[in-house]
């Protein structure tokens, strides 16, 4: 059948609750709960301890993002907003937030190499369609050379439903290491500096 047709039909599987709320030595879960205003973006920092980075074996960030838009009935345009998230690494924030601003259809937009675009799948095709939407990127080699701070960018566009002006929504993100290494307290410990 295919990832997307099981995806179609199963959504993204059953959740395990625990797994999904807590971490543990090896595997952080961060989230937060915003709202953003029709046609604008965020930028969140995502922290990246040098031992995720270099120490072998798979290590994946999923990003999950949910949302709850005015929905009409009909097959067309389903819903009323549309939200989607990019994992960016490499990059300073100013570059990013030049990248994505909106601006007028004359001008230029600065251009972010596609090797600072962190690859996920599903891909933004596939996912982009829905109100809940989740992606992996999945690391094998050395990924030091792009810094210890990735960015999750979070836009939100608006449709039909112009009497909404802000969108409320929450995502949640994982960053796991097969190895069993101690990259929780190195990721609180940065959070916590930052607050």
């Amino acid at each position: 059948m295919g990832d997307d047709a099981i995806r179609s039909v199963c959504g993204y599987g059953q959740i395990d609750l625990e797994h999904a709320a807590f971490s543990d030595d090896a595997r952080v879960v961060l989230y937060a709960e915003d709202e953003l205003a029709m046609d604008h973006f965020a930028i969140y920092e995502l922290p990246v301890p040098a031992l995720f980075q270099t120490t072998n074996g798979r290590r994946t960030i999923r990003v999950s993002l949910a949302y709850d838009p005015p929905v009409r009935h009909s097959r067309n345009d389903y819903v009323g907003v549309g939200m989607s998230f990019r994992l960016v690494r490499g990059c300073e924030p100013a570059l990013i937030s030049e990248h994505y601003r909106r601006r007028p259809r004359d001008e230029a937009v600065p251009d972010i190499a596609n090797r600072f675009q962190c690859k996920m799948a599903p891909g933004p095709q596939s996912r982009e369609k829905s109100t809940l939407q989740s992606a992996t990127a999945t690391f094998k080699t050395d990924i030091s050379n792009y810094g210890d701070r990735y960015y999750i960018v979070v836009r939100c566009e608006a449709g039909w439903a112009t009497e909404l002006d802000r969108q409320r929504f929450a995502i949640v993100v994982q960053v796991a290491h097969e190895a069993e290494i101690q990259i929780y307290q190195q990721i609180r410990q940065r959070i916590q500096l930052r607050g």
